[in-house]
Formats: C-alpha cells, sequence, structure tokens
C-alpha cells in the first residue's frame, strides 16, 4: 500500500516566521494537535505541537506573539508519497513518533500519515501494535491512552 493512496492531503501548516498565538488558534479552528511548519522555500523545516506551544513556548516565558521558530520541534520525519506503508511505520517506530510528513519528490509537503490513521489502514495489524509499543515505551503507562488517540 502506497502512502499517497492513504495519506492525509488537507494538512494545516504554519511559517516559522508566525507568532505562537496564531499556531494555537489555527490548531483551535482545525481542530489538529499538530501543524508541520513551513521555511521561506515552502518546505518543511520542523513541526509545533499544542505541548509544544504550552510547555516548550509559555513555561520557559515565551510571549504568544512569541515566532514558532522558537519553540517549534525542528527534527522533521520525512517519507515520500511513493513509499510504502511500512516505510513509514518503521520510521514512526525507530523515532518513536506518532506522525510523519509525507512529501512529493521535490521534497515539498504533500500529506502526513498520524499512528491513528495507521492503526486505522492496518485494522490491528501487527505492525501497527509494533508501532504502538514501541511509543508506549517512551512514555509512562499512566500516558498510554493519550499516545493511542494521537
Amino acid at each position: 500500500m502506497r502512502l499517497h493512496d492513504v495519506m492525509t492531503t488537507e494538512v494545516k501548516t504554519i511559517e516559522a516566521q508566525a507568532s505562537l498565538a496564531e499556531a494555537a488558534m489555527t490548531m483551535k479552528l482545525a481542530n489538529v494537535g499538530f501543524l508541520p511548519v513551513i521555511g521561506p522555500t515552502s518546505k518543511p523545516i520542523g513541526v509545533i505541537t499544542d505541548r509544544d506551544i504550552t510547555i516548550r513556548s509559555l513555561a520557559d516565558g515565551l510571549s504568544p506573539n512569541a515566532q514558532v521558530r522558537l519553540a517549534m520541534s525542528p527534527a522533521v520525519h520525512i517519507v515520500r508519497e511513493d513509499d510504502d506503508l511500512q516505510a513509514a511505520l518503521d520510521l514512526m517506530k525507530d523515532k518513536k513518533v506518532g506522525r510523519v510528513l509525507i512529501a512529493d519528490k521535490y521534497g515539498s509537503l504533500v500529506g502526513v500519515l498520524s499512528l491513528n490513521d495507521a492503526t486505522i489502514l492496518c485494522n490491528g495489524d501487527t505492525r501497527t501494535a509494533q508501532v504502538c509499543r514501541a511509543l508506549r515505551s517512551r512514555v509512562s503507562p499512566s500516558r498510554w491512552p493519550e499516545v493511542l488517540v494521537m
């Protein structure tokens, strides 16, 4: 199964120079907790989550007017749209992340695959179980329900 057949293509993004308040409002309106951060070349340069905004930025004293680039996670995990689902699941497992960005052959963002998407697609397949176990290994048991609904 190729990623271009199963990815979420309607992906909200935010520019690195946008404010944290803009990122939070974009997340609220789109009902998401994650935004790819786009740089000057319109390619992904990071990601920001609702947790980055509340924990990394506000707890560190950043203003809601501070730029997204100051609170984003610069690690971007990208697979290609013509890769198969297994490649994305392997990357999610290896990097212990709940989402991967999907790019075209030029590196431009064309979609996202989340652990939730993979769970639905695999319908309980053992590959998804492996990713879930890997994610569980990085968080305390009290947070397992959160991990499974990313």
